[in-house]
């Protein structure tokens, strides 16, 4: 799979968003090269794990975010989230 590239037109402007967004992007890549490289399923099943796990605090996280700034597409996003 072709590597995903950061681009600071993913940017929102709020530090720790984006330092956690680099941070999916960056296990992403892991993730899609430990499968291009057949690396064993354990392997694959825990960087697996630690996505999702992550990406769950990240979206409750920005959700808490876009409630406390009001955020006028909250409810567009946060089904985006689902």
């Amino acid at each position: 799979m072709e590597e995903v590239k950061w681009d600071e037109k993913f940017s929102t402007g709020v530090h720790l968003i984006d330092a956690q967004h680099k941070s999916i992007t960056q296990h992403i890549n892991k993730l899609s090269k430990a499968i291009d490289l057949g690396r064993p399923k354990m392997e694959v099943n825990k960087l697996i794990k630690y996505l999702v796990e992550y990406t769950r605090t990240h979206f409750a996280l920005e959700e808490e975010y876009m409630i406390k700034y009001k955020y006028p597409e909250y409810e567009f996003h946060r089904k985006e989230h689902r």
